[in-house]
């Protein structure tokens, strides 16, 4: 059971809600976490415009993409569209804890047009993406140290922070020994309970947005595992490669 998707949007805007379970869950959830994520950032390329940007008109075939997946009627471009289409009752939001695929991805595209919109009949979208993309600064970084039995790895974890707000966390490891399954990033406390799911390792790297609800000052420490293979089980494999805690 996914999570409510008014849920991942007020996350995605910041507010300080759910409760601790729904948090685990996405954590856990490779779906949930990734339309937190597309959501997040979303929310975050509208809260980045000023009256500097620059006003883009899409090529005709996104918004009849949009209009597609939305079901809405024949869609123009950006110049003559006027008042946002309404959403037919059909694509209402789900009842909590039953969102279907479909419904997931259309109330995503939801969110998506409508930050379009709100750009376009505001400020509009800059063309210059290095200025709408936000610098990052690093919050705090650490040396992950091997476990027994992983003699020879190494990494380094580091929290960085874009200008809105949004917290990533960023992870680099080498190994001798080869991987014999996925690595998967954690974050977690002193008891290692709970344990919060980043996402996995891409050839000794990756990025993580770390949901907004989740204190770093409880949680700080990263813990690398090995995975099985074809591992089918979402937690913690009790197979820790390297772990090190974040000075925050």
């Amino acid at each position: 059971m996914h999570t409510n998707p008014d849920l991942l949007a007020l996350l995605a805007l910041g507010e300080d809600v759910g409760a601790e379970e729904d948090l685990v869950h996405i954590s856990e959830c490779p779906a949930c976490r990734d339309e937190l994520a597309a959501l997040t950032a979303a929310a975050s390329t509208g809260r980045r415009t000023n009256d500097r940007d620059v006003l883009l008109s899409p090529r005709p075939e996104v918004w009849q993409r949009i209009s597609q997946e939305l079901h809405l009627q024949t869609p123009g471009p950006l110049a003559e569209a006027g008042p946002p289409a309404t959403i037919p009752s059909s694509s209402a939001p789900p009842a909590a804890g039953d969102p279907s695929p479909t419904q997931r991805r259309t109330r995503l595209a939801a969110f998506a047009l409508a930050a379009v919109l709100t750009l376009a009949v505001g400020i509009g979208l800059g063309a210059n993406l290095d200025r709408i993309l936000p610098g990052q600064k690093v919050v705090s970084s650490v040396q992950l140290n091997a476990l027994p039995h992983w003699s020879g790895s190494s990494g380094r974890a580091t929290v960085e922070q874009d200008r809105d707000g949004n917290r990533f966390l960023v992870v680099q490891v080498s190994s001798p020994e080869p991987a014999t399954g996925p690595r998967e990033v954690w974050l977690t406390n002193s008891r290692a309970d709970p344990m919060f799911a980043m996402g996995f390792l891409d050839n000794g790297s990756g990025r993580f947005l770390i949901p907004p609800a989740v204190d770093l000052a409880q949680f700080q420490l990263v813990d690398i595992s090995q995975e099985p293979a074809n591992d089918h089980d979402a937690g913690h494999s009790g197979n820790s490669m390297l772990r090190g805690k974040l000075p925050v």
